[in-house]
C-alpha cells in the first residue's frame, strides 16, 4: 500500500497561510509547500494450524518548507510567484537577492546603508515616504511601532525545509502451544531520519564561513534509532485469563554528551574580539538506553452474570525530539543567555494499576466499573544555568518530576434494540503534578577559571529540588485561564440512538465537565495582590 498527500512540494506549486502578523506586510508573508508519504507492506504466513508469522515494514515521510519565490528570476519577489523557493544554497543567491555588505545597529543591519536592499524591492531609499517604504526596512506603521507583534518590513525565516523520513520493520509470531497456552513474541527495529535547514534573517554577518557568515543557521541532521523486543504468554483456565509480557526498548538518540557540562562551548572571535562563532565541544555518543517492561493482566469470572480484570504494567515514552534538539549547535548566539538540554535525559516513565468489573444487569443492560492508579515521572522540566568561564551563561535542561493520577469511570451501556440504545459514563479523576516549591541552590552554578575537575552537572541532585503538588494546567506554566483547562476532576458523558420507522436514525452526544483550574494572574480590586499558590476553578461546561 502506498498513499500520499501533495501540498505543492511534489507538483512545483506553494500555498499560503493566514498570518496575522502579515497583516501590514502581505507580500512578505512566506509561502508553504509539504508533502506526506505512507508506504506499507506486511506479509503473513502459516508455518502450520497452530503457529503464524507476520512481518511488516512501513515508511512515512514528511516534507514541509517554507520560503519565497522567484518565478521570473529578476532578484524581486512579487504577489503571484510560488514556484521553486529560494533557498540562498551558495553566496552568490545570497548578493543577488540581498545584497550589499551587512552592518550591525543592534537589530542586525543598518536601515540606512545605501548598498542594502531585501528582495521584496528594487532598492532602499530611507526619504521614502509610507506606503513606498511598505516594501523596506521599516518598523513603524502610521507612527505606531509594530515591531514583535505585526512584521511590517524584513521576514523573519528567509528559508526553511523540514523533512522527517521513519522506517520500521517489524516481525511477530503467534503459536497455540497447547490448550492453555499461547505464545507471542516479536522485535522491531525504527531508524528516523531527520534534517532541518533553517536560514533566518541575517545577524549582521556572523559567523566565519557561508551560510552562517550571513544568517542566523540552525541546520540539524539526526538519525535516531529505536529496537525492541518482547514476549508474553496468554493463559487460560477455566474462565480464568491471565496475559503475561516482558518487553525491552532501546533507544539511540543520536546525540553526543557534552565534554564538560561546565564549559560547554569555545567561543571564536575574530582579530577585534568580535564573537563570529559558537563552537559546541561534544565527546561521547549518548548511544543506546535500555529500558525492561513488565506487564501483567488478569481477568476471570466471578458469577455467571459478573466478571473482574486486574492490570499493572511499566511503560516509557521516548523524549521528544522537539525538546533533544532544541539548539544542539548554539546557533542562536545573539541571546544573552544560550539554551540547550540534556542529551542522555531520562525518559516519562509510568507504572500504571488497574482493576474493574463488569455486571450485566440483563440481557439488555450492562454496567462497567474501573479504578486505575497511574504514577509518572519525569513529566516536568528543570534547568541548571552555568555561569561559563568564557562566554555567555547556559541553561541546560533536562527531564524532571511525577506527575500522580488516579480516578474511576462507571459506564452504564443498553444495548441497541428495536427503538433505542445508548450509554452514559461517570468520570472522577484526581491528578497532580509537581511543581517548584521556590528557588533552590543547586539550580544555578557558576564556574570561574579551570573547571577540568568537575565535567558533569549534578544531575542526580535534581531529585533533591523541593517541590509542591498542584492541578493540571494544559501548559505547566499557565497562568491564564484559556490556557488552563486539561484538569476537570468530574466528567459526565452520555450517548443516546433512536430507530425509527422508514429507516429515520438519530444519535445524540452530550457532555457535561466539572470548572477547570487556573492560577490568577492579576486582581483589579487588591493593590496588594500577590499571586499565590492556590488555584481558582472555572465554570463547567455542557454541549
Amino acid at each position: 500500500m502506498f498513499q500520499f498527500l501533495a501540498q505543492g512540494e511534489l507538483f512545483n506549486f506553494s500555498n499560503s497561510k493566514f498570518n496575522p502578523r502579515y497583516k501590514f506586510y502581505a507580500q512578505g508573508a512566506p509561502r508553504y509547500k509539504d508533502l506526506n508519504t505512507l508506504g506499507y507492506l506486511k506479509y503473513t504466513h502459516a508455518l502450520n494450524a497452530n503457529t503464524f508469522f507476520e512481518v511488516q515494514a512501513s515508511r512515512t515521510g514528511i516534507t514541509s518548507s517554507h520560503g519565497y519565490s522567484d518565478d521570473n528570476g529578476n532578484g524581486i519577489v512579487e504577489f503571484g510567484e510560488e514556484c521553486d523557493f529560494i533557498d540562498f544554497d551558495n553566496l552568490d543567491e545570497y548578493i543577488y537577492y540581498v545584497g550589499g555588505t551587512a552592518t550591525t545597529d543592534g537589530n542586525g543591519y543598518d536601515p540606512n546603508n545605501p548598498n542594502r536592499r531585501v528582495f521584496f524591492s528594487a532598492t532602499i531609499n530611507p526619504q521614502d515616504a509610507w506606503p513606498a517604504r511598505l516594501n523596506q526596512i521599516e518598523y513603524s506603521y502610521n507612527g505606531f511601532n509594530v515591531n514583535g507583534n505585526y512584521l511590517s518590513a524584513y521576514p523573519q525565516v528567509l528559508y526553511n525545509k523540514y523533512d522527517r523520513n521513519k522506517f520500521t520493520v517489524k516481525a511477530d509470531v503467534t503459536s497455540q502451544v497447547n490448550f492453555n497456552h499461547q505464545i507471542k513474541a516479536g522485535i522491531s527495529y525504527t531508524r528516523h531520519d531527520i534534517n532541518i535547514n533553517s536560514l533566518q534573517s541575517e545577524l549582521g554577518g556572523s559567523g566565519t564561513t557561508y551560510p552562517m557568515s550571513k544568517f542566523h543557521v540552525n541546520q540539524l541532521d539526526f538519525a535516531p534509532q529505536e529496537i525492541a523486543a518482547y514476549i508474553q504468554d496468554k493463559v487460560e483456565y477455566e474462565g480464568l485469563i491471565f496475559n503475561i509480557g516482558l518487553r525491552v526498548d532501546g533507544f539511540n538518540n543520536d546525540t553526543q554528551k557534552f565534554v564538560n557540562d561546565f564549559d560547554p562551548y569555545n567561543p571564536v572571535r575574530d582579530a577585534d574580539n568580535v564573537l563570529t562563532f559558537i563552537d559546541p565541544v561534544r565527546g561521547e555518543d549518548v548511544g543506546y538506553n535500555f529500558y525492561l517492561s513488565p506487564r501483567i493482566g488478569v481477568s476471570h469470572p466471578v458469577t455467571n452474570n459478573f466478571a473482574m480484570h486486574y492490570s499493572f504494567g511499566r511503560f516509557f515514552q521516548y523524549p521528544h525530539y522537539s525538546t533533544l534538539y532544541t539548539d544542539y549547535n548554539f546557533t542562536d548566539y545573539s541571546q544573552p543567555t544560550y539554551f540547550s538540554v540534556r542529551p542522555d535525559q531520562d525518559p516519562i516513565r509510568s507504572i500504571n494499576y488497574e482493576i474493574g468489573g463488569q455486571y450485566s444487569i440483563s440481557n439488555n443492560y450492562l454496567l462497567n466499573a474501573t479504578a486505575y492508579y497511574r504514577d509518572v515521572q519525569n513529566t516536568q522540566r528543570s534547568t541548571y544555568s552555568v555561569s561559563v568561564a568564557d562566554g555567555a551563561p547556559v541553561n541546560l535542561s533536562t527531564t524532571w518530576g511525577y506527575s500522580d493520577a488516579r480516578g474511576i469511570e462507571l459506564e452504564l451501556s443498553k444495548r441497541p434494540g428495536k427503538w433505542w440504545g445508548g450509554r452514559i459514563s461517570y468520570a472522577y479523576s484526581y491528578i497532580k503534578v509537581a511543581v517548584g516549591a521556590g528557588a533552590n541552590d543547586i539550580q544555578t552554578t557558576f564556574v570561574a577559571g579551570d573547571s577540568s575537575n568537575y565535567t558533569s552537572l549534578p544531575w542526580d541532585e535534581l531529585e533533591r529540588i523541593g517541590s509542591r503538588e498542584r492541578n493540571v494546567l494544559v501548559n505547566q506554566d499557565a497562568t491564564n485561564i484559556i490556557s488552563g483547562g486539561y484538569d476537570r476532576p468530574h466528567r459526565i458523558n452520555g450517548t443516546l440512538q433512536l430507530f425509527m420507522p422508514a429507516d429515520i436514525n438519530a444519535t445524540f452526544l452530550g457532555e457535561w465537565s466539572s470548572g477547570f483550574y487556573y492560577q490568577l494572574s492579576a486582581n483589579d480590586t487588591d493593590p496588594f495582590f500577590d499571586r499565590g499558590d492556590n488555584l481558582e476553578v472555572g465554570p463547567s461546561t455542557f454541549f
